[in-house]
């Protein structure tokens, strides 16, 4: 069984590797934290504010839902990814468009809509 210390530091590697693959190293790394969905019915969330601090500098936080963490690692991979998305935006202003259906559509580094 993989301790939950385990999977944060492995979607640590897995940011910093998407990070400068898909971002070209641009986006700090948040923290990343496991929790409870908490009723929401998601996969994880990104903070819109930067809610955690550290030595005076300001972090906004990544969170993949406990509940959902025993799926295929190309489905955490996934969610991840789903939430530097929303990163990214938030950290460029940039904003995610929601359609009627509800579905939140994000813009990407070179494909805005």
């Amino acid at each position: 069984m993989l301790q939950i210390s385990e999977i944060v530091r492995k979607t640590e590697e897995m940011f910093d590797l998407f990070n400068e693959h898909f971002y070209e190293g641009e986006m700090n790394r948040p923290a990343i934290t496991v929790s409870p969905d908490g009723g929401r019915g998601a996969y994880g969330w990104c903070s819109i504010n930067e809610i955690w601090n550290a030595s005076g500098e300001k972090y906004r936080e990544i969170n993949l839902c406990a509940e959902y963490l025993d799926r295929p690692i190309f489905e955490l991979a996934a969610t991840l990814l789903h939430e530097m998305a929303h990163l990214y935006n938030l950290m460029y202003s940039i904003q995610n468009v929601t359609t009627k259906s509800n579905i939140s559509v994000i813009n990407l580094p070179g494909h805005h809509l």
